[in-house]
């Protein structure tokens, strides 16, 4: 329900576009053509922006938005043409923030981030995920009030509180590939507020914060209910994952508990090290997940190099959902990474290399990308994703080839 609102006002928006002269405004369009080693074709068109306006030195507003159109195609025997298209629009964040000497208060569709790490975070737990593309960083905003503090108490830089009177959906894969039968589209998320609370600061040139957060998890699980949870063994559940008709099972999104710490170290070589820990409890169970980061970059005279280095883990305590669309869970164990050199130094040329390794899937994807001039940039990329259909990577192999993609900024 929240999803279908959202898009419609990102419709209704952007068609009552006004001037924009009292304010700061930037938009693009990128248009991106792929063909995969598996005989097929994908397509992307996409619009978005951002508009910001400062009525004083206290009230601003800042809206974000992003318009999107997918197309699949797939040759498949004996069916011969298989394909889908998948348009939508929507707000990227509405806020309205207000600035009182230390505090600053916002209400509106946020996108609050408490991550350190890159890509796999125990503190993702306001972030909402956009499945049709995994590799999209943004992430979806959320209805929110939010109030910040920044100012020094000993060591506390930062207190900051968020309370949603309703948490969204994450954007599930529809389309590039579907782990059920059910439509995850169709899944509404119960009626749930959420409220966080963090605490940031530094230790010297150290960085660290604490935080809490109840709420519900915005990634469906298909699972044990909490009641046949307390009755079932892990042999019993294993059984029933083949009677996808049990009512003991069922797609779900649960309620959730965290707490958790991160904490960032600068060492005198230049190296980087972000780390994670957190507990997440659910109904039907509960884990401790770590996630340790490091990065360094090394900087020429003309040109810089970064390689990032990334590797989770989890400790599960009780039987773990048959089925997650939570990717935090779901890369666990994996090996992430990502290799950037720009031979310019100043971000218009950009040679890149990620990789994503787990046991029996993985992806590796190259990308080179150059600056037209202010105002554009072509990027080609590769990619190849290998695994089996039941693994994560494996399932989107339709994904899975070279793209081109062109952007323009006005």
């Amino acid at each position: 329900m929240v999803r279908r609102v959202t898009e419609q006002l990102g419709w209704i928006l952007m068609l009552l576009w006004a001037d924009t002269s009292m304010a700061e405004s930037t938009q693009s369009i990128t248009l991106a053509q792929g063909t995969g080693s598996q005989a097929s074709e994908f397509a992307t068109a996409t619009w978005q922006g951002k508009w910001q306006w400062h009525a004083n030195d206290a009230w601003s507003t800042q809206l974000a938005w992003q318009a999107q159109q997918h197309s699949w195609a797939r040759q498949t025997a004996p069916r011969g043409l298989w394909q889908r298209q998948h348009s939508w629009a929507e707000v990227r964040q509405l806020a309205v923030r207000y600035q009182a000497g230390d505090w600053q208060y916002s209400a509106g569709w946020l996108t609050p981030d408490w991550r350190l790490t890159d890509t796999v975070s125990v503190a993702s737990v306001w972030n909402v995920r956009d499945l049709q593309a995994f590799d999209e960083p943004e992430s979806l905003a959320v209805p929110a009030v939010r109030a910040v503090w920044r100012g020094q108490w000993r060591q506390v830089r930062t207190l900051e509180v968020i309370v949603s009177p309703q948490l969204r959906a994450q954007r599930q894969p529809s389309g590039i590939w579907q782990q059920a039968a059910t439509d995850l589209d169709a899944l509404d998320m119960p009626n749930t507020a959420a409220v966080g609370v963090r605490l940031a600061g530094r230790w010297g040139a150290d960085q660290w914060s604490v935080w809490a957060f109840d709420g519900r998890q915005s990634a469906a699980e298909f699972s044990a209910t909490q009641f046949a949870a307390a009755a079932l063994s892990s042999e019993q559940a294993l059984v029933l994952q083949s009677e996808p008709q049990s009512p003991l099972l069922a797609w779900q999104f649960p309620r959730k508990t965290a707490f958790g710490l991160t904490y960032q170290r600068e060492f005198a070589d230049g190296w980087i090290s972000r780390s994670e820990l957190g507990h997440i409890e659910l109904p039907t169970h509960e884990w401790w997940q770590a996630v340790q980061g490091i990065e360094h970059e090394w900087v020429g005279d003309t040109s810089s190099t970064l390689l990032l280095l990334q590797y989770n883990k989890i400790w599960h305590q009780g039987t773990p959902a048959l089925l997650t669309m939570d990717m935090d869970q779901q890369l666990a164990g994996f090996w992430l990474g990502r290799l950037q050199y720009d031979p310019s130094g100043d971000m218009r040329t950009q040679w890149q290399l990620e990789w994503s390794l787990g046991t029996h899937n993985g992806y590796w994807q190259a990308r080179w990308q150059q600056r037209l001039g202010d105002s554009q940039q072509l990027a080609v990329q590769w990619r190849q994703l290998h695994g089996s259909p039941d693994t994560l990577w494996g399932r989107y192999r339709q994904l899975d080839g070279a793209q081109v993609q062109w952007t323009y900024w006005f």
